[in-house]
């Protein structure tokens, strides 16, 4: 089947304005098929906010919007 990128987890992210953001975590899953037959494996994850901006992981809970770069905070408690 090959690999494929999933949304996998959604959550809430605001500035330091009070401006909030809908932040999607999407994972890429590698196939790592075998003799007894395919299975995915997850790998890279990605964020980026409902608009499509890229976002960095910062730490729990911290993120940075690539452009403009703006500081984003969370205590959503799905955000990574």
């Amino acid at each position: 089947m090959g690999d494929y990128i999933k949304r996998t987890k959604s959550f809430t992210a605001t500035d330091p304005a009070g401006a909030e953001y809908t932040i999607h975590e999407f994972t890429k899953f590698i196939d790592v098929g075998t003799r007894d037959g395919a299975h995915h494996e997850p790998g890279f994850k990605s964020l980026q906010t409902s608009r499509g901006q890229a976002v960095n992981y910062v730490s729990k809970g911290r993120y940075k919007l690539v452009f403009p770069e703006i500081e984003l905070t969370s205590d959503d408690p799905d955000a990574p």
